[in-house]
């Protein structure tokens, strides 16, 4: 009777205390006795990927990976939901003596406990003393409490979400779907507006400082996927650094303050998404230093004002280690496409 009633009560703790955590004060340092990192970057995530992973048709994999987030969110849910009223069914086992009729079996206290939560209240089981009581009315009111909770956390998710890809909309329409910081300098350059860069540089730090706290607190949203075919947030991310790279690295013309500042928040957010997943990071797939100089000619010849190659190159490399091993991570690990150097690149190498 004690041990069921012990077992309760943790269960209802762990329940609550991930809801706090995940809802209530979302914060991305706390993991430990937590169900949903667990669940949702783990246990549910990586067999639903692996198993995306193989679907060939690249449309069909994006729209089965644009469904993880509301399924997993359901699902998470769900175990919380079930939990819980596992939790209370072990309460009313223990107190099944001060119930009306008396329970029988576990599976008795497990429908009571559901009615309870669930705030149905067929009446068939009635509480008798003051502890058993107390017992359904917190049942119900633990009920309400988590479905209100979980309801507020549909239209943050669906606020923040929409604050993410307004942004990304923008960016995917400049460069086209193909997602590459050199063809975003290329592409301003042939319209004549590479000075506009500097307050769009301004724009994505926000935005990103913005994605930063949104998707540390609620890690759920990195897992919804964007609109666009192949458009990603991590994808997105490493191509604007690329070309904020650029600028610092190889133009003497358009070396803006923007792009270091932009660079540093960057790559600090990259590098705590991995710390916060545990990812593991390799230095693989940085570019040679002979891909660089294809894109170092292809700004000399959209009229770019270029800084030595090698002394370029130099810089480059070294600022772009920050960044590159934490995206290629990042974006393995959600399985989204990876930023490309050059658009038409007989080796394959991307990021």
């Amino acid at each position: 009777m004690i041990f069921s009633l012990l077992l309760g009560l943790l269960l209802i703790v762990l329940v609550f205390y991930d809801v706090y955590h995940g809802i209530v004060l979302p914060r991305q340092a706390v993991r430990r006795f937590r169900i949903a990192p667990v669940l949702v970057g783990r246990l549910a995530w990586i067999p639903y990927r692996n198993f995306g992973l193989k679907i060939k048709d690249p449309c069909m994999r994006d729209e089965y990976m644009g469904h993880y987030g509301v399924l997993v969110f359901f699902l998470l849910v769900a175990t919380w939901l079930l939990l819980l009223i596992t939790g209370f069914a072990c309460v009313f086992w223990a107190l099944r003596d001060q119930l009306n009729p008396v329970l029988t079996d576990f599976t008795q206290a497990f429908y009571f406990a559901g009615t309870s939560i669930l705030t149905i209240g067929f009446g068939d089981v009635l509480p008798l003393t003051p502890a058993a009581r107390m017992a359904a009315l917190a049942a119900g009111t633990a009920g309400l409490t988590l479905f209100g909770l979980c309801l507020s956390c549909v239209f943050n998710l669906q606020t923040l979400l929409f604050q993410r890809e307004v942004l990304l909309a923008v960016l995917f329409s400049r460069l086209e779907g193909k997602f590459s910081g050199l063809n975003l300098l290329l592409q301003h350059s042939k319209f004549g507006t590479v000075e506009y860069l500097r307050s769009d540089i301004r724009d994505w730090e926000k935005w990103l400082a913005t994605v930063n706290e949104s998707h540390r607190d609620f890690p759920l949203l990195a897992f919804f996927r964007s609109t666009g075919k192949g458009e990603s947030w991590v994808t997105c991310l490493g191509s604007m650094l690329d070309m904020c790279n650029i600028l610092n690295s190889c133009a003497t013309e358009y070396d803006y303050g923007e792009c270091l500042f932009f660079h540093r928040l960057g790559s600090s957010s990259a590098q705590l998404f991995c710390f916060y997943l545990a990812l593991p990071v390799t230095a693989g797939g940085l570019i040679t230093e002979a891909e660089f100089a294809l894109g170092y000619d292809q700004l000399k010849q959209a009229g770019f004002v270029l800084k030595d190659q090698d002394s370029a190159w130099k810089a480059f490399s070294e600022r772009r280690c920050e960044y590159a091993p934490y995206i290629m991570a990042l974006c393995k690990y959600y399985a989204a496409n990876e930023p490309v150097w050059l658009l038409q690149n007989p080796s394959g190498i991307s990021l």
